[in-house]
């Protein structure tokens, strides 16, 4: 499990997301293929802030939507990768 925290992004409420991107850079050589991703939003307007504790991630409640992301191909070091429109407009802001 890994979590991304956005915590300065200004989303009116109510907003709809009609498209969203993620970035990936690659700087070592590990190397999973197939790499299959589910990419899910928690559904909290203040999200605390990620610890060590175990659960601190995983036991979070997140919105019913979700998107699989599975990139093509492995990815190559020192490459910079854009990942698919993870929301495509499906998701709402409005939680």
């Amino acid at each position: 499990t890994l979590g991304l925290r956005f915590d300065k992004l200004a989303i009116p409420k109510n907003a709809v997301i009609k498209s969203a991107y993620i970035q990936f850079s690659v700087d070592e050589v590990t190397n999973v293929d197939p790499c299959n991703l589910k990419i899910k939003v928690e559904d909290n307007t203040n999200a605390s802030t990620f610890t060590e504790a175990t659960g601190t991630i995983s036991n979070r409640k997140t919105i019913s939507d979700s998107v699989l992301w599975s990139p093509k191909a492995a990815w190559t070091v020192e490459e910079t990768y854009l990942g698919d429109d993870v929301f495509g407009g499906y998701l709402s802001a409005g939680f």
